[in-house]
């Protein structure tokens, strides 16, 4: 929801729109900002509240984003996205994971 929108050419918003499925044609400004505002808020409604587990996919990814000795390509770091986002899913909550060590030991 960070996004300010009113720093966008006209033509952009509404590619915006119409990639979110949007028919977005013969509107103002004005409007095609409050539609993807719209949007975004929800998408943040709908999206799950795991705080815990978002501070783990940062911290995840920046460690392995950090040993790549250049900028990845658009390809590369959508990969890396998914791979870390893959292994966090797989990995479970938290608690499960010092449940799995104590199980372990």
């Amino acid at each position: 929801m960070g996004t300010d929108y009113t720093l966008l050419k006209r033509s952009t918003l509404k590619e915006l729109l119409e990639a979110r499925g949007v028919i977005a044609s013969n509107k103002a400004k004005a409007v095609l900002i409050a539609e993807l505002m719209e949007g975004d808020r929800a998408a943040a409604a709908a999206a799950p509240q795991m705080e815990g587990q978002n501070n783990e996919f940062t911290a995840e990814f920046r460690a392995r984003l950090a040993l790549f000795p250049e900028p990845p390509s658009t390809e590369m770091f959508n990969r890396l996205f998914a791979d870390v986002q893959e292994y966090i899913m797989a990995r479970g909550p938290p608690g499960n994971q010092q449940a799995r060590e104590r199980a372990a030991t």
